[in-house]
């Protein structure tokens, strides 16, 4: 499993999520919801290091910080809350926009 940063974002034209890993130029991932662009973009980021390495270009290091696995702190199960309520929210847009 790979490292890299993910930014994920709303692009209006596309109507769309947009998820973008800045250390690998041009590899980007959409879908309806975040995790749907998120699904999306790890089989760029393989393809992408693969179409790398076999034109023998260099693979910039992964930028990002590994996650760590102990015990989260009251901050860390704050945010975790916050998410978890925001992609509730968005699942309810999504599906109310699709039920019409």
């Amino acid at each position: 499993m790979h490292q890299y940063s993910i930014h994920i974002y709303w692009n209006e034209d596309e109507k769309s999520f947009v998820a973008d890993v800045p250390e690998l130029v041009g590899c980007t991932g959409t879908g309806a919801t975040h995790e749907e662009a998120l699904s999306a973009v790890h089989p760029e980021i393989e393809a992408w290091i693969d179409s790398a390495r076999g034109a023998g270009h260099p693979i910039p290091a992964p930028q990002g910080q590994p996650q760590q696995q102990n015990k989260k702190s009251r901050g860390g199960r704050r945010q975790e809350r916050i998410e978890q309520r925001r992609r509730k929210r968005e699942q309810g847009r999504h599906e109310r926009r699709h039920s019409s």
